[in-house]
């Protein structure tokens, strides 16, 4: 008993026993698509070739994120997208991801063309990029710690103690002002966009689904904006009748 004891510590401590550590990854499944199956979305991750290689990885994530099937997205030899979902057949039937159905029409004037469309997003890249390039600072270094050394045995350490404290200082405030600086951008974004009367909606409903590959097919799975020309639905439905 005492043996089995001793195995059963180092096999969680030295190589982490994935049935221990991971309970029921084994029974997660992989699926070509969930779509209107009774599912919901977790989250997404991608996996670098790591040693186990990545299907049995994403199997363990799936697990820490409460997840029991995976959809991979792109694959690759040393790469792999996938996408976590839990599925219960209490669960409702899954349409897309939450707010993954990116409409946009013009509010000002619903005859604009696709053309409009894709002039109004080339000047509001080139806003939005003019804005980030006038962004300057970045990266906000710590301030820099002085120290007694006179006399003092344990400076080396507490040299290195304080310049690691300063470096993840340093780390969490870039992080910080990258995060703020990415969301002022999206947001600089967007109300270009709006000036010209482009409007963003988004959702994961079957209906929004339906309008999004009846007016642009070529986006498949992908988040991107799909725009809705009053125009070309005219001319359509005119051609049909």
């Amino acid at each position: 008993m005492k043996n089995r004891m001793i195995i059963t510590g180092l096999c969680i401590q030295l190589i982490g026993c994935a049935s221990l550590k991971y309970p029921g990854w084994e029974q997660v499944k992989f699926e070509e698509t969930v779509y209107k199956k009774p599912c919901k979305y977790v989250t997404e991750e991608l996996c670098s070739a790591p040693s186990e290689g990545c299907p049995e990885w994403q199997k363990k994530r799936a697990i820490v994120y409460g997840a029991n099937t995976v959809v991979r997205t792109s694959n690759s030899s040393h790469t792999s997208m996938g996408e976590y979902f839990y599925c219960a057949s209490d669960l409702p039937p899954f349409i897309a991801r939450p707010k993954s159905i990116w409409l946009v029409r013009n509010k000002f004037n619903p005859m604009a063309t696709k053309l409009d469309f894709d002039k109004t997003v080339a000047k509001c890249n080139y806003e939005t990029s003019k804005a980030a390039l006038n962004e300057t600072n970045i990266n906000n270094p710590a301030t820099a710690f002085q120290y007694d050394t006179s006399d003092d045995p344990l400076f080396g350490l507490a040299n290195t103690l304080s310049q690691i404290s300063a470096r993840r200082i340093n780390e969490e405030n870039t992080k910080n002002r990258i995060e703020k600086f990415k969301s002022d951008l999206k947001s600089l974004y967007n109300q270009c966009l709006e000036a010209d009367g482009f409007i963003s909606t988004y959702s994961s409903d079957e209906k929004s689904l339906v309008e999004r590959n009846k007016n642009c097919p070529d986006i498949g799975n992908r988040i991107a904006p799909c725009f809705i020309s009053e125009a070309a639905n005219k001319i359509s439905e005119a051609t049909n009748k």
